[in-house]
This record gives C-alpha cells, structure tokens and sequence, in this order.
C-alpha cells in the first residue's frame, strides 16, 4: 500500500543548464507577491551551482509516468505550499505555469515561495514523492512504481524530484552578489547559506516522515537510531574515520558535538542545525559525503563554466566556520546580461535580525503546525537549522 513520506526541513529561476547532468531548476509559479528579483535569483543560481558543478556524473531517469509502458496511474510530488502552507500535490509528468516539466530527467524542479513567520525561522523545505518505502517492487507491474521505488528510492540510491522552499519574509536578509567576498557586518542573515542548506535538504539530506516511517531507503541504511550518528563510509571518512554525530530530529548534524577539526576544511558544514547572522556556511566536503552515502555521484573537484570554481571561501567572523570551496558559475553582470528582466523583486525585506540560532519544524508536528498557521511556527521546539 502506498504511503505519503513528508519531511519539513529547514533551514526559481528557471534555467537550463549545459555543464551539469544535473540540472537544478527553480520555478516561481507560487511567488505571488513577486518576491524573487534579480539579485535573489543570481544568488539562488549560484547556489544551484554549488551542487550542480559537483554532479557531472550524476543521470535521473525520467520520472514522468508518461515515459514507462503500462502505468495507468497518477504520481504525485507531495510537499507544503511554499506560499500559504496548504497541501501541495503536483502531478508528476505536469507542466507548470512557467512551462517546467514536472520529473523531467536530470531535473530537480524546486518551487520557490516567501511567507512572514514568527520566531527565529528562516526558511523552510518540503518535499517527497509517493514511495512504497521498505516494500521490494522488483516485479511490479507498474514500471513506473518499480523504478521509483527500487531505483530512485532503493536501499543504496536517493534520487530526488524536487520539492518546496518557503523564505521568511520577516527576517533582515543579506542579498550578496558577489560571493568571492562577504560583509559581516550586516547584522543580517546570509540568503546564500539559507538556500544552500535548504537545496541540501530537498537533494536527500532528511529522516523521517509518517507513522514512524525512519526516512528514505538510503538513509536508513547509513542512520544509527540508536545513538544518532552517520555511520555512512563515505561520511565517517569525510570526518576523520568516526561517525558523525547527528542532532535529535536526525536531518542535521549535531552543532554541539560536532567537531570541526575532524574534517579535511576544518570548517562546520552547512547541514548543522543554527545560522546566525553575519556568517557564510557554504556546502563542505562533509556535506557531500553524506550525499555520496545516499547514492549520488560527485566529482572531487568543481566542473563548469565558472571562474571562480576553485575560489576557497574563508570565514574569520566571531563563529569562525574554517574553510571551503564555494564555486561560482558567473559573476552578477554576466548573470544579468543573460537573465533580463527575469524578476522585478518587489519585495520589503522586514524585521530584526538578532543573533540568535534559527529553529525549523520537522516531520508531521512540525507540518501540523504549519498548516495550522504560521504564527505557530514559534512555538516549535524541535532545534534545527535554517528553518
């Protein structure tokens, strides 16, 4: 029997890309208030890049329904309205408004959306496709059904479809268009880190969904319950040959026992659970690890266009992060000579930005709480990160 997985984690341009196998496509069709202008999506391309320039060897067969013989039934990517919350089911095989083929191959379509939210919430992902998780469907007579389950979602491979990313539109944010360099004296919470930590979530980085359900296939195979830790090879040797320790929710790292000198860039990686302002995160090595832990192939080094491929990002802000690789396709004015008038950004960017960690909501309370209205959100215990 079928079952819906969810996960709410946290804390688009539409685009092609020639240099990636992967392309991460972002879809504003629920951006009704025009928030994404030009500089929001120069930074959401840019972040795309992160994942994208590492992906060359990476293929998603298609997942539209249409392309296998014999499925008579619909498919859904199920995920929150990125605007007001409500149930999002987006048929698989649909075009949206802004012309995206739903499952199209080697595409991650993220449909993005911004909402105010109370407390320190900054942005938030949601996202899965129907899985019959933990049921084999070798046989199946649903070609459609079999390839999702045994191959996108097998016990050795995660190959995500897609999702949700809602931004809160209440937070003091830091749009920088140069990302060679960083200001850290904004007092203001840096969208390029959100994004990139949110993409992780909707690339595979999550546990959990419903009645009990411990995550995707690939997940659980390398998740110690008992003691929360990433037990994944290619994570643990990422992280000098010890397991990684997880947070409580399991779709983070744990910040408080995580030990940045374990790692190669002796630096936090992006999936921890707090942001705060005046702090760049970008995606690490250990980031990609876990990734490669769950099935995806990723290059050693960045492949593309870029000019800045191997520009090493260093961090000497008081939250000293060490350092990282953070690849950039294109600068802003080559970007936009590219990208005319692909968003007016009327958008009013309000509210303080406190030097305080950032919460998310995870799993079904977190979802119930944001159905139930955002002015909830709040009151979310579960601690992750760029909510």
């Amino acid at each position: 029997m079928f079952r819906r997985i969810w996960f709410i984690c946290g804390l688009i341009y539409t685009a092609s890309s020639s240099y990636a196998a992967i392309d991460i496509v972002f879809d504003y069709t629920y951006d009704t208030v025009n928030w994404f202008g030009n500089e929001q999506r120069y930074i959401l391309d840019q972040a795309a890049y992160a994942f994208e320039s590492r992906l060359g060897g990476e293929s998603f067969a298609s997942a539209n329904p249409a392309d296998y013989a014999g499925v008579t039934s619909n498919y859904y990517l199920y995920a929150s309205n990125p605007t007001d919350g409500s149930s999002l089911s987006i048929q698989l095989g649909s075009t949206t408004a802004e012309g995206n083929l739903v499952g199209a191959a080697d595409t991650v379509t993220i449909f993005m959306g911004v909402g105010a939210a109370s407390g320190s919430t900054n942005a938030w992902a949601s996202g899965q496709f129907l899985s019959t998780h933990g049921v084999d469907n070798t046989s199946s007579s649903d070609k459609f059904k079999e390839y999702l389950d045994n191959v996108r979602d097998s016990n050795t491979n995660y190959d995500t479809i897609g999702g949700t990313i809602s931004v809160n539109s209440s937070r003091a944010w830091y749009f920088d268009t140069d990302l060679t360099d960083y200001d850290y004296s904004t007092g203001k919470m840096d969208f390029y880190s959100t994004m990139v930590h949110e993409i992780g979530h909707l690339m595979g980085f999550r546990k959990g969904g419903i009645s009990g359900d411990a995550g995707t296939d690939a997940w659980v195979q390398n998740f110690n319950t008992g003691n929360n830790t990433w037990t994944g090879a290619q994570g643990m040797a990422a992280y000098g040959g010890n397991p990684i320790p997880m947070d409580s929710g399991g779709s983070h790292f744990d910040y408080n026992d995580f030990n940045q000198s374990h790692t190669s860039c002796n630096c936090h990686p992006s999936m921890d659970p707090y942001s705060s302002v005046n702090q760049r995160s970008p995606w690490t090595e250990t980031d990609f690890a876990v990734l490669k832990d769950i099935g995806y192939i990723v290059s050693a080094s960045p492949s593309g266009p870029g000019s800045n491929n191997a520009n090493t990002f260093t961090d000497t802000s008081l939250q000293a992060r060490g350092t990282s690789p953070l690849p950039v396709r294109e600068d802003y004015a080559t970007w936009i000579a590219a990208n005319p008038d692909s968003g007016s950004g009327g958008f009013v960017t309000t509210g303080s930005a406190a030097p305080e960690p950032a919460y998310i909501f995870t799993l079904m309370g977190g979802l119930l709480a944001f159905l139930g209205g955002r002015k909830n959100l709040g009151k979310i215990k579960t601690l992750l990160r760029i909510a």
